[in-house]
């Protein structure tokens, strides 16, 4: 790792330390360490990340904001009026959300081996960065006809049960030179995602029809295989919460 790939990744690194046990960053600071040009472009990064930290819990948040971004229907209260709060505000949002979006949207890296519970692990840390989803629809036809047509992702079944929510859009990830298709759901405020692959790609895949739960971290997730495809459904949300959506007593 040279000095330009670092700056380009401690650019998303949270001030106070709350990234520092992310394994991430462990190259990144340690050239920093060793470094006091480093040190110091560094110190003015976490200074500006601060700032705009301060800037930004200035602004009150509306309880329905996460509600409206999800669904796509923002409204914009009296346009033409910001202040320059809220202008600081919307340049902050941009500069934080560009970095992380560009970085790991093109550099996500498998970090363990090719089986079926380490691209759990992978999936979990993909999600818990920013990533840009390539097509955005709420209709599950739209979604499927585009990984078809795109993609050549095909022989997949949406659960039924998850069908009859919302989706946001869909995303083909690379794992391992593996394709493997990420699908988002709006359910009840939270988002829900699906992800898909071949099955015939792993020794370790779960070999259930009916699904079966997993704590991945923080991830709340249920896996199931349904020839030809591997399934993996995650979310914040606690196992309760997926036992509701996804109703895994039977096969999908």
């Amino acid at each position: 790792m040279d000095k330009n790939e670092a700056k380009y990744l401690l650019q998303s690194y949270r001030p106070n330390g709350k990234d520092a046990e992310d394994p991430h960053f462990e190259d990144a600071l340690a050239l920093t360490q060793n470094d006091p040009e480093m040190q110091g472009w560094f110190s003015r990064q976490q200074g500006i990340s601060l700032a705009l930290d301060k800037k930004l819990q200035e602004i009150p948040v509306p309880k329905d904001l996460k509600a409206k971004i999800l669904s796509g229907k923002m409204e914009r209260d009296n346009p033409r009026h910001w202040s320059l709060g809220h202008t600081l505000a919307a340049a902050a949002i941009i500069l934080i959300l560009l970095t992380p979006v560009a970085y790991y949207a093109n550099l996500f890296q498998p970090s363990g081996p090719r089986t079926y519970a380490a691209m759990k692990l992978d999936m979990g840390t993909y999600l818990s960065r920013f990533f840009v989803l390539e097509m955005q629809s709420e209709n599950m036809d739209e979604i499927q006809s585009y990984l078809s047509t795109k993609h050549g992702f095909t022989d997949f079944k949406v659960p039924e049960t998850l069908s009859n929510y919302p989706g946001i859009g869909c995303q083909m990830i690379d794992w391992h030179q593996q394709s493997i298709a990420l699908i988002c759901f709006v359910v009840d405020d939270e988002v829900v995602h699906l992800f898909i692959m071949d099955a015939d790609e792993f020794n370790d895949e779960p070999d259930s029809l009916i699904p079966e739960f997993e704590q991945v971290n923080r991830w709340a997730t249920y896996a199931w295989t349904e020839e030809p495809k591997s399934y993996l459904v995650s979310t914040l949300g606690d196992e309760a919460f997926l036992k509701r959506v996804l109703k895994p007593k039977r096969p999908f």
